[in-house]
């Protein structure tokens, strides 16, 4: 059932559609039907996002939809790209985020950051092996990837860390977006990794309007700041917004 199930998910994610996600069994009752019919409500959020993608290139100041156009294209460039999880790297994000964050400001329009992190991730590569690591962290791409909007950023910062960037975006859907995130996580590392693992998801929000951040870097540390705050509080869950 797990390979039938990874291999849906592979498929699920090339084509992010909610009728791609039929195939996955939905009528299970156990993890693995819980992680599908999450997967196939993830899917037909994505395919709605995909919709208010459109509807946000034709609202959104020109500046801003020029902006992360050219930051989306410059993922085609290899040296931009993480090759484990197909994301973009910190050397992406230094290239367009200064641009991004302008472009924003001028515009009036906010931009989300969310910072994620793995809980207690450092056990899983202590005890499984890195290779177990991993597949974890090739999960965490393909559902970050499979969440967002054409015009939002997804970033591996590095190990186990990740970043998005959400322009256009209120409150509501990043509280939403991060949980389901947290959510279907579990569920996953508890099918997959034995009991004496413990593996979960924080994560920090953090908007360039309401936290009236500086620039893009103080935006970034301030997402930051509200991961460490959602680890302290107890981890497996986000703050701010």
């Amino acid at each position: 059932p797990l390979e039938q199930l990874a291999i849906s998910l592979e498929k699920t994610t090339d084509s992010a559609h909610p009728s791609s996600a039929q195939r996955l069994s939905q009528t299970r009752h156990d993890e693995l039907g819980r992680i599908s019919r999450a997967v196939h409500s993830l899917t037909a959020t994505a395919s709605r996002h995909h919709q208010e993608a459109n509807q946000l290139r034709r609202t959104l100041d020109s500046r801003v939809e020029t902006a992360t156009r050219r930051a989306t294209a410059g993922l085609a460039k290899m040296a931009m790209r993480d090759p484990l999880t197909n994301l973009g790297n910190r050397r992406f994000l230094e290239q367009m985020l200064d641009e991004l964050v302008t472009s924003c400001l001028k515009a009036n329009t906010d931009l989300v950051c969310i910072a994620i992190d793995m809980d207690n991730f450092k056990e899983v590569n202590d005890t499984l092996g890195h290779s177990s690591g991993d597949e974890l962290l090739r999960f965490v791409g393909n559902l970050v990837r499979g969440s967002i909007r054409d015009n939002d950023v997804a970033i591996r910062m590095g190990g186990d860390e990740f970043l998005v960037l959400v322009p256009g975006c209120d409150m509501e859907r990043a509280h939403a977006f991060a949980d389901r995130l947290i959510k279907l996580f579990a569920d996953y590392a508890r099918t997959v990794l034995p009991d004496s693992v413990r593996v979960g998801m924080s994560a920090g929000i953090a908007s360039l309007l309401y936290d009236r951040a500086k620039d893009g870097e103080d935006l970034i540390a301030i997402a930051d700041r509200k991961l460490y705050e959602a680890k302290q509080a107890g981890k497996g869950q986000f703050t701010g917004g």
